[in-house]
């Protein structure tokens, strides 16, 4: 078996990067930042609409009533495409479809265009997708990108022909190439790096789980992206018993493998979909989506799987259970707030009683 070379490990681990929409909007949504990337998005996309507008004023640009028509459908649609992010943020799946969408109506512009060269120059406004391709999504849409570009401007240079002016073609070609090159993957090598960093800011570097902040906007992501079926929030604080203790008779060393233990237990214990954090020295949050308002059993697990570690440690839990499903983004956020201090009330009450038990709100 041949190793694999530097470079196509390089490739290999490009191409299994996840798709980066989601944290990149809930990075963005949780530093104010979604109206403004909405506008200048919104404003690209409405800039290439107005130069496919301009260049159809143009007697010589587009021959023939059919490619006209489809000329303008096309500027229309991108049009749309402005107008929906001046309107809201899309999901993700609406995302995608505007990448397919804006490609397909750049390719149908150029390839319209009666002079050959002019439907070349015009493949560079690929590295406008391209960009937001390597902001907000995976290595095989931009390699999509990459591919119908290749494909378009080789086809533009071909229907000019190289025997007028084959350094003119070649030079355009070769400056469209480099655009849609050096732009998506200038832009996902900062991304990339970006999230990294972002993925090490947001965890305790103790116990690999989730810090205060991001905990709550890990919340605040799958609310607004929609990717729930249960209607009700449950909202679990923990707070070990005894931990200080344990410190102080067996030192701080030990205390941290506690926490590493406790940090295991919570990871392990949830299903998939629930979110778990350490917010405090020995304080953990924990977050799941339910069916009902009952009291979840998730805070009783939790408890007794710290109860059976091998320190001399034990659990008060407390929880709070909210429906979530019918409420604005503004009332949701004051549900959570309003979750997490009535588990905390409720955590308090479970430590007065003598610990190594729950209480619900």
């Amino acid at each position: 078996m041949v190793a694999d070379v530097p470079i196509v490990t390089s490739i290999k681990r490009w191409w299994r990067q996840p798709d980066s929409f989601d944290w990149i909007s809930s990075y963005l949504r949780a530093r104010g930042m979604v109206r403004i990337t909405r506008t200048l998005i919104a404003s690209i996309t409405l800039t290439l609409a107005l130069v496919a507008t301009v260049l159809m004023f143009s007697p010589d640009a587009v021959e023939g009533t059919g490619g006209r028509l489809l000329a303008w459908v096309a500027t229309g649609v991108v049009f749309g495409c402005g107008a929906m992010w001046a309107l809201r943020w899309p999901t993700k799946r609406q995302s995608i479809a505007f990448i397919l969408v804006i490609n397909l109506c750049i390719a149908v512009v150029c390839q319209v265009q009666s002079d050959a060269m002019t439907g070349l120059i015009g493949c560079v406004a690929f590295a406008v997708t391209g960009g937001y391709i390597a902001c907000f999504h995976s290595a095989g849409y931009m390699a999509y990108n990459f591919a119908v570009t290749t494909y378009l401007s080789v086809l533009q240079a071909a229907r000019h022909g190289f025997v007028d002016d084959a350094p003119m073609v070649v030079a355009a070609l070769l400056l469209v190439l480099l655009m849609n090159t050096g732009v998506p993957f200038g832009l996902q090598a900062v991304v990339h790096v970006l999230g990294i960093d972002l993925l090490q800011a947001r965890h305790d570097p103790l116990t690999g789980l989730l810090n205060r902040r991001a905990f709550f906007d890990r919340i605040d992501e799958i609310l607004h992206t929609g990717r729930f079926t249960p209607c009700y929030l449950v909202m679990l604080m923990v707070d070990l018993d005894r931990f200080k203790q344990l410190n102080d008779t067996s030192g701080h060393a030990m205390g941290d493998q506690a926490l590493i233990a406790v940090g295991r237990v919570l990871t392990s214990i949830g299903r998939t979909g629930v979110i778990s954090g350490r917010v405090g020295g020995e304080e953990f949050l924990v977050a799941d989506f339910a069916t009902v308002a009952a009291p979840p059993k998730l805070a009783q697990r939790v408890c007794d799987a710290v109860a059976a570690l091998p320190f001399p440690i034990t659990a008060s839990v407390g929880s709070a259970v909210g429906r979530v499903d019918h409420l604005t983004a503004a009332g949701q956020e004051e549900l959570i707030r309003d979750l997490y201090t009535k588990a905390d009330e409720a955590m308090y009450q479970a430590k007065r009683a003598g610990g190594n038990q729950i209480r619900h709100a």
